[in-house]
């Protein structure tokens, strides 16, 4: 197996948001989509494959760590102290 660098990422423990607070708005492309693909880009600037391991710390709820793993399909492990945060991601989803 093959470790890449630590993932670490600037959440704000305040807000449980899916996503980056910080990703810029892409021409011709919607906040969500704009979102993904800055993540999708992270994974590919650290050469992230499968196979490969990485630690997000302050995953807050998880939201950018799922889109890194996808794109990727290296296994992602996120790390947070804020234990609200953990109860939101464990809760069951609601549609």
């Amino acid at each position: 197996m093959h470790a890449c660098p630590f993932l670490c990422y600037l959440i704000s423990l305040s807000h449980c948001v899916q996503s980056f607070h910080f990703s810029p708005k892409l021409p011709f492309k919607d906040w969500k989509a704009s979102e993904a693909a800055h993540e999708a880009r992270i994974a590919v600037t650290l050469g992230l494959r499968p196979g490969m391991k990485a630690l997000d710390c302050g995953c807050g709820v998880g939201g950018p760590l799922r889109t890194v793993a996808s794109v990727s399909g290296a296994h992602v492990t996120g790390i947070t102290i804020n234990e609200y945060q953990v109860k939101v991601r464990l809760a069951p989803q609601r549609e």
